[in-house]
């Protein structure tokens, strides 16, 4: 009986890990190697051969691995990782503001990093979480906001803003006194 241990191959070497913002294109990972198995977190094998492409498109981070074959031997080496992440980031919190005409307009602001202001147009009009707008007409003033990611540099999806600046009644209501006696009804 004859028994031969053959060595495992060389792991494969991938590339780097990938980090993109929600709606781009998925990047395709590459490895030096033969016969390559690309695998999922739960070793199920998802590609073959290099380059490989991520099917995921929902945000989150997703692990891969790599291997290679032997074709003479059929021995399949160690894998490496690549870690695949797809960012989302959430829109800022800012609130809606109304206030009466002749009144002082607050600033609108927003929580969060990062943030940019845009008018109607989409045009960006002010960075900073506190945006002075300098409308004082009576109308509704729609505004936009988004934060950005710091260590993804993705940004987030637009928030709508409103700015609602109302017209004082026209008149004063107009009331006259009354006087009842204790009892009766007040008409």
């Amino acid at each position: 009986v004859l028994l031969t241990i053959n060595a495992l191959p060389a792991t494969p070497v991938a590339s780097s890990d990938a980090v993109i913002c929600i709606g781009n294109s998925n990047p395709s990972f590459t490895a030096t190697g033969t016969n390559l198995k690309w695998y999922n977190s739960v070793g199920t094998v998802v590609g073959s051969g290099s380059p490989f492409t991520p099917a995921q498109t929902a945000p989150g981070v997703y692990m891969y691995y790599v291997s290679q074959t032997n074709t003479v031997t059929t021995c399949e080496s160690l894998r490496d990782s690549v870690k695949f992440t797809i960012d989302a980031s959430a829109p800022p919190v800012a609130p809606d503001v109304a206030v009466c005409a002749g009144n002082s307009v607050p600033d609108l602001t927003a929580i969060g990093t990062n943030i940019e202001w845009y008018d109607n147009l989409s045009n960006p009009v002010h960075s900073g979480s506190s945006f002075a707008t300098g409308q004082t007409s009576v109308g509704t003033y729609t505004y936009y906001v988004t934060q950005t990611n710091t260590v993804t540099t993705c940004s987030s999806p637009k928030d709508t803003v409103y700015l609602v600046i109302s017209s004082q009644p026209a008149l004063a209501p107009v009331v006259s006194d009354a006087s009842v006696c204790f009892g009766s009804v007040i008409p």
